[in-house]
């Protein structure tokens, strides 16, 4: 029972959250997961928190192009995610060498939003995809799909890796 009611606060907070007119909160309805009690489907407040985090998150980091890590981002790091995992993703920062914890350092292009797919693949872990742009030396700018897997602790994002490659 405990834990039902801190993540009904956080599927309140995101619902009561500033929402600017580009994200895709149309798919809020759709953030559901099956109850193995019936068919009924519930509502699962981590969906709409890493949708909502993941989009506010693709528009922080592309505001200042030479300033991916910016304010506003730290600002959503430190709203959606645990102590713990943002005092990590501050160690990087300040002290490695600027990987980005969240995105597993594929950034986030303007458009990667739009594209954004997030599943429940058990509980309390998620499967967030999208499609970025590469950086590559050729002249075309190819695309990558990131497929990241992302752990969440009491509302807030507490660890994210590779879902490909969990080793790296």
């Amino acid at each position: 029972m405990k834990t039902k009611i801190p993540l009904f606060i956080a599927f309140l907070l995101a619902m009561t959250t500033e929402m600017s007119s580009a994200e895709p909160y149309k798919k809020l309805q759709a953030d559901t997961i099956m109850s193995q009690q019936g068919n009924r489907a519930l509502l699962d407040p981590n969906l709409s928190i890493l949708r909502i985090f993941y989009t506010k998150y693709c528009d922080a980091v592309n505001i200042d192009p030479k300033d991916y890590y910016s304010p506003q981002s730290d600002t959503l790091v430190a709203k959606y995610c645990t102590k713990k995992f943002y005092a990590e993703i501050k160690d990087e920062i300040a002290n490695g060498v600027a990987y980005d914890l969240l995105t597993d350092d594929y950034g986030m292009s303007k458009d990667a939003a739009k594209t954004l797919e997030i599943t429940r693949i058990e509980p309390f872990v998620y499967q967030v995809k999208y499609v970025t742009k590469s950086v590559t030396w050729g002249r075309k700018e190819p695309t990558e799909t990131v497929t990241l897997k992302v752990k969440m602790q009491d509302g807030r994002i507490d660890d994210v890796t590779n879902a490909e490659h969990p080793q790296f």
